[in-house]
């Protein structure tokens, strides 16, 4: 059982993470904001126009993910089959990162965007 100083600090830590969420949740979103309830395609379709974005060839961002030309391509035509894991890679070879955010807070970040 944590006593005195560690039960402080737990409450400090906390305290930092919820002010840091709060910020983020305020922030103006600078992509698109894509909920997991609106369908697997999208997220290949966002995959693969980030990629274009970024410039950046199937070989690349492929290569960035440890995986084949042909995976990578795979995942931006057959979303349906990519796993969490395999969709928070790309966006990681891509310099995204993935966000939850409250639902309580998701209308406000697309009223927003």
């Amino acid at each position: 059982m944590l006593q005195g100083d560690a039960v402080t600090d737990l409450r400090d830590q906390l305290d930092a993470f919820e002010a840091a969420a709060q910020r983020l949740a305020e922030r103006r979103p600078r992509g698109p904001v894509i909920s997991l309830t609106d369908g697997d395609r999208r997220f290949g379709f966002l995959i693969r126009r980030l990629r274009h974005t970024a410039g950046l060839t199937l070989d690349q961002v492929a290569a960035r993910c440890h995986i084949t030309r042909k995976g990578m391509c795979n995942r931006e035509l057959h979303a349906s089959a990519m796993t969490a894991g395999a969709l928070i890679e790309s966006l990681d070879a891509l310099g995204y990162d993935v966000v939850a955010v409250p639902r309580a807070k998701r209308a406000h970040l697309r009223s927003v965007a």
